[in-house]
């Protein structure tokens, strides 16, 4: 389980990272969960410093990991 923290965004609920597997997960305001693979911890520490989350989402990890949508509980 990866530890979740809030964030200011329209559209982004939650984030968190798991360092020994390096996944980054995002939670969405709509209820859906993403992991992105093999993301850095910098890459991390960046996303939840961004001024705005979403644009640092869209712009630097979107695309560019892959990614994999979680089922609902």
């Amino acid at each position: 389980m990866i530890d979740m923290q809030p964030v200011k965004s329209s559209s982004i609920k939650e984030i968190g990272y798991d360092p020994k597997e390096r996944t980054l997960a995002v939670a969405f305001s709509d209820g859906s969960l993403y992991h992105y693979a093999d993301v850095d911890r910098s890459t991390f520490d960046e996303l939840a410093g961004a001024k705005s989350v979403g644009g640092y989402l869209h712009s630097g990890i979107i695309g560019v990991y892959k990614h994999t949508k979680m089922p609902s509980d």
